[in-house]
């Protein structure tokens, strides 16, 4: 008697389960929502031209791995993580590679990540994200890797200077930055006013007064003139 229970709650069970599947399986259940989460420069429809998911495909069939590949396939996604949440929706979660400076090369300009990836090549420089690095040598790109740069002193230099003007949101208001002289480096901000910044020593201190000394002149309506900050002494500022 207990051997007939035993089958017969394992039959209920399997026709329970088939009968979800089928269900579930079945094309009642089409993706009718999808949810975005990361997206920061790339637009929500862009996005979605981007992962090709078929709406009226069976969510339960769907292939998510062949969904993220679409979207990595773009230079400016380093990596998208696609899951199902019942009972029809689609979570797309994007981490962007973030433009923040251009390098001149002989084709035009390398657009690079805060980690010197290369995301794109421009010919236009109305079309580069400043600020625009020179003085560094680099040949042989390849997009969605890391600039190929031989001297790896300028590489890390090269970030140092981004991760530190990025932290004081300083980024956008600088248009050149010139690495051709690590003893001399030099930059030119938005407004024209020019920046000898020097060497690298003591990077992190010299970022932050040179951040106190352009919100002044701000105040101040200065929009040209020179910041001297080559020497040992407290900086210079003069038109």
């Amino acid at each position: 008697m207990k051997k007939k229970v035993t089958m017969s709650f394992f039959g209920i069970l399997i026709i329970f389960l088939i009968s979800v599947l089928f269900y579930l399986f079945s094309g009642r259940y089409s993706v009718n929502k999808i949810t975005i989460l990361g997206q920061t420069n790339l637009t929500k429809d862009k996005i979605l031209e981007l992962a090709k998911i078929d709406m009226n495909k069976n969510i339960y069939i769907m292939n998510t791995k062949n969904i993220e590949k679409n979207l990595t396939a773009n230079n400016y996604i380093q990596s998208a993580t696609v899951r199902r949440k019942f009972p029809q929706e689609i979570t797309i979660s994007i981490v962007e590679r973030i433009p923040v400076a251009s390098i001149p090369i002989t084709s035009g300009y390398v657009i690079i990540d805060e980690n010197a990836t290369a995301i794109s090549i421009v010919q236009d420089e109305k079309s580069v994200k400043k600020p625009i690095i020179s003085g560094i040598s680099i040949s042989n790109i390849k997009l969605k890797d890391t600039i190929p740069v031989k001297d790896k002193d300028a590489l890390e230099n090269i970030l140092k200077i981004i991760h530190l003007i990025s932290s004081l949101d300083l980024l956008d208001n600088i248009s050149y930055i010139d690495l051709k002289n690590y003893d001399d480096i030099s930059m030119t901000t938005n407004t024209g006013i020019l920046v000898r910044f020097g060497n690298t020593d003591d990077m992190q201190y010299k970022v932050k007064v040179l951040n106190k000394i352009l919100i002044n002149l701000s105040t101040k309506g200065k929009t040209s003139g020179t910041i001297d900050m080559r020497f040992d002494t407290d900086p210079v500022y003069y038109e």
